[in-house]
C-alpha cells in the first residue's frame, strides 16, 4: 500500500513511519511548513527521512495557515473567547492539505502520528480513543471529514508512549535527545501564550471587572488576558474571585465565587459529526477541554448546526470558544464549538 505520512520531526511521526515500513508499506513523508518556526525544523525532518530511507516532500502552507487559523485565533481572543487552534488546524489545514496532495499523488492512505485508532464497526469506519489514555488525541480529530476516515491510518493508536520512546531509542539512537515534546500551540514563539497575545492584541482597550450583581471591583487590561475559571492575576481585594464570564459587548470581565463556575447547560455551534446524527437516548460522554475528564450527558440536536448538552452533574471551567466533543464509549461521535453556557440554578 502507498501511504502519505505527515512528518513533524518528532518521535511520534518518526516511529509511525517505522511501523508502516515494517508492514511493507511504501511510505512517503510530507512536511507542512505552516509558520515561521517550521522553517528551522525542515532540516531535522529531512535527516529523519534519510535515516528511514523514505522520500520527503515539503509544502509551504503558511498563507493558508495564517488565513484559516492564526487570524481567527486572534479574533476569537479579541471577543473574549478561548479558542483551540489545533482542532481547527487539523481539519482546515493539515488533513485538508494531506488528502488533497494524496489524491494528486495517488496515495492509498494518509497517516499521522496521532494517538487514536480507526476501526470498522458494522461496516462503518469510525475514530476511537487511543490505547494510551494519557496520550489519547481523538478529541483533536473530531472536525475531520467523515469521507476521509476509510483512508486514514494512525499507526500509534494501539501503542503506549513509553513503548514508542523505547522503539525510537533502539532505532534512532540519540537523534531526538535535543527535541522537546511538542507543545499544544505549535506556532508560539519563545515565551508564553500571554506574551504572544499581549504583543498581537496590545491595542485592545481596558475596562471594568465587575461582580455578578454588577458592582465594579477593579479594572482589566484587555479581555484577552482572561478566561473562564481564572483566579490568578485579577488584582482584586476580597475574594477569592474567579472569572465566570467575559462580556465582549460591554468590555467587562465578570467574577464570582468558585460555586458560580458551575454550569448546567452548554450550547454549541458549528457542529461536525463523524457518524450519522447520534441518538439522544443513547449513553454519551462529553469532553469540553482536551485533557478534562469526560462527563456523562444528554443532548439535543437542532435543525441547523447547533446542539445543546446537559451534563448529569454541573461542571465548571467551561469556556466559550473551546470544543465540546461527544463520545459513545471509546468512539468519537463529533462535536462543536462552545458558544454559550448557562450557570447552575441554585435557588
Amino acid at each position: 500500500m502507498n501511504v502519505l505520512l505527515a512528518m513533524s520531526g518528532g518521535i511520534d511521526s518518526s516511529v509511525a513511519a517505522l511501523s508502516l515500513l515494517r508492514e511493507n508499506a511504501a511510505v512517503r513523508g510530507i512536511f507542512l511548513k505552516m509558520h515561521d518556526k517550521h522553517v528551522t525544523e525542515e532540516e531535522r525532518v529531512q535527516e529523519i527521512c534519510d535515516v528511514l530511507g523514505i522520500p520527503l516532500r515539503t509544502l509551504d502552507v503558511r498563507d493558508l495557515f495564517s488565513d484559516r487559523i492564526l487570524q481567527p485565533f486572534l479574533e476569537e481572543y479579541g471577543r473574549g473567547f478561548t479558542p483551540n487552534p489545533c482542532v481547527l488546524c487539523n481539519a482546515e489545514v493539515k488533513f485538508a492539505v494531506l488528502f488533497r496532495f494524496a489524491h494528486l499523488e495517488n496515495a492509498d492512505y494518509v497517516a499521522t502520528g496521532h494517538y487514536a485508532t480507526c476501526a470498522v464497526v458494522s461496516g462503518d469506519v469510525g475514530i476511537f480513543r487511543g490505547t494510551d489514555e494519557k496520550k489519547d488525541q481523538s478529541y483533536m480529530l473530531y472536525r475531520l471529514r467523515k469521507e476521509w476516515l476509510p483512508s486514514l491510518l494512525f499507526p500509534l493508536g494501539t501503542q503506549h508512549k513509553r513503548d514508542v520512546v523505547r522503539i525510537s531509542q533502539a532505532h534512532f539512537g540519540n537523534l531526538f535527545s535535543s527535541v522537546k515534546e511538542s507543545q499544544d500551540i505549535c506556532f508560539l514563539p519563545s515565551g508564553t501564550l500571554r506574551n504572544y497575545l499581549e504583543k498581537a492584541l496590545s491595542e485592545m482597550p481596558d475596562g471594568e471587572i465587575v461582580s455578578l450583581d454588577g458592582k465594579t471591583l477593579g479594572r482589566h487590561g484587555g479581555l484577552f488576558r482572561y478566561t473562564i475559571g481564572q483566579r490568578e492575576g485579577l488584582g482584586l481585594s476580597g475574594g477569592p474571585w474567579f472569572v465566570v464570564a467575559v462580556d465582549a459587548m460591554a468590555n467587562k470581565v465578570v467574577v464570582g465565587e468558585r460555586k458560580d463556575l458551575d454550569v448546567s447547560v452548554i450550547q454549541c455551534t458549528r457542529s461536525n459529526w463523524l457518524v450519522s446524527a447520534p441518538e439522544r437516548h443513547e449513553p454519551h460522554c462529553a469532553q469540553f477541554r482536551y485533557r478534562c475528564r469526560p462527563v456523562r450527558c444528554t443532548f439535543t440536536l437542532h435543525a441547523d448546526d447547533h446542539f445543546v448538552v446537559t451534563p448529569e452533574d454541573p461542571v465548571e471551567g467551561v469556556a466559550p470558544g473551546q470544543s465540546l466533543v461527544l463520545y459513545q464509549g471509546d468512539r468519537l461521535l463529533g462535536g462543536g464549538i462552545i458558544e454559550k453556557t448557562v450557570r447552575r440554578n441554585r435557588s
